[in-house]
C-alpha cells in the first residue's frame, strides 16, 4: 500500500508536470506550489462563501490569468462558478489540469464552509474528443463536454454561507487537497470507490458515511456492497480503518493538530477510543508519530 504522504506528493508532482506542460505551451510560467498555498492562505480571511470567490476572482486577475479567469454566474437558484482557462490552444495536458482544478476548486470550497457544495457534474469547454483523455480515477465527478463554458453549479444560497475553518486547519489540510482528486493506487474498483467515499469526507471535515450511506452513493444494496467487497478480499470496516490510519499518520504529523482534534476529524467518538485504535492498529501510541516539537504541550496525557 502507498502512504497518503508519499500517493500525495507523488500524484501533486504529477499534476504539476502537466501545468508546467500545458503552460509552456501557452508562453506563461505555470502556478506554483507557493502560489496555491497563498491563494488560500488569503482565502480563510473571507466571512461568507460568496466573499470566498470574490478573493480567488481577484487573486487569479493578479497572477495575470495563469490561474484563469475565475467568475460566478447567478440565476434564481444555482450560482455558476466559471473558470475560463485564456490558454491560447487547447492541449490534453490542459484539458486535464483544468478539470483537476475545478474539482480541486469544489473540494476546498466545500471545506472552507463545512458541507457539500452538491455539485453533480463539472462543464468544460472542450470538445467531445477530447473525453479519451479523462481518466475518472483523477476526476471523481462525471464531466460533460462541449458546453461553450467550463464550470460547476452549486445552489446559490450556499454563497451567504460563513467561513467556518481556522488558519492552523488549513496548515494540515493542504497537504492532503490532492487526495480529493484521486484515489488509491492499489485496490480494485468497488474497493477503490468505497476509499474515495472516505476520504472525501475527511477531506470535507464531514463524519465517515455509514454503510447505509456507502450503499447509496455507490447504488448498491449493503448486502450487495458486503458481499463485494468480501470477493475483493476486503470489508467496509477494514477499508474504514485504512482510511484512518493514513489520515492519522499524517495528521500527527501536524503541528496544529492536537489528539482530540485528530480523533474527532476521524470520526471516533473521543480522543480514548482513537489512542485504543492506534495501538491496535500500529502496536504504538499516537505520539510515537509525532515530531518531537509537538509532543506534550499540545496532547493531554492519557495512559492509553
Amino acid at each position: 500500500m502507498v502512504p497518503v504522504s508519499i500517493y500525495a506528493a507523488i500524484y501533486r508532482e504529477y499534476v504539476l508536470a502537466l501545468e508546467i506542460e500545458a503552460s509552456s505551451k501557452s508562453g506563461r510560467p505555470p502556478v506554483t506550489q507557493e502560489e496555491f498555498g497563498m491563494l488560500w492562505c488569503s482565502v480563510m480571511t473571507c466571512a461568507t462563501l460568496a466573499a470566498a470567490i470574490d478573493r480567488i476572482a481577484a487573486f487569479s486577475a493578479m497572477l495575470g490569468g495563469r490561474m484563469g479567469a475565475v467568475s460566478v454566474e447567478l440565476s434564481d437558484n444555482h450560482a455558476y462558478f466559471r473558470l475560463d482557462s485564456l490558454r491560447p490552444s487547447q492541449t490534453p495536458s490542459s484539458f486535464i489540469t483544468e478539470a483537476i482544478g475545478l474539482v480541486m476548486y469544489d473540494r476546498m470550497l466545500s471545506w472552507l464552509i463545512g458541507e457539500p457544495l452538491e455539485v453533480q457534474e463539472i462543464e468544460l469547454n472542450y470538445p467531445p474528443e477530447f473525453a479519451r483523455h479523462l481518466d475518472a480515477s483523477f476526476v471523481s465527478i462525471p464531466v460533460r463536454l462541449d458546453q461553450g463554458r467550463s464550470g460547476f453549479r452549486f445552489p446559490i444560497s450556499l454563497l451567504e454561507r460563513p467561513l467556518v475553518r481556522r488558519p492552523e486547519e488549513l496548515e494540515a489540510m493542504l497537504p492532503l487537497t490532492i487526495l480529493s482528486v484521486g484515489t488509491h493506487l492499489d485496490g480494485e474498483d468497488l474497493s477503490r470507490r468505497v476509499l474515495h467515499l472516505f476520504e472525501e469526507a475527511l477531506v470535507r471535515n464531514g463524519p465517515l458515511p455509514n454503510t447505509s450511506e456507502l450503499s447509496a452513493k455507490l447504488r448498491c444494496s449493503p448486502a450487495s456492497l458486503r458481499r463485494k467487497l468480501s470477493a475483493e478480499g476486503n470489508s467496509i470496516q477494514a477499508l474504514k480503518d485504512r482510511t484512518r490510519l493514513d489520515w492519522a499518520r499524517e495528521l500527527l504529523r501536524q503541528p496544529g493538530m492536537t489528539i482530540s482534534d485528530i480523533a474527532s476529524r476521524l470520526s471516533f467518538s473521543d480522543e480514548t477510543a482513537f489512542r485504543r485504535a492506534f495501538r491496535q492498529w500500529t502496536g504504538q501510541r499516537p505520539s510515537a508519530f509525532r515530531p518531537q516539537s509537538t509532543r506534550g504541550d499540545r496532547a493531554r496525557p492519557n495512559p492509553a
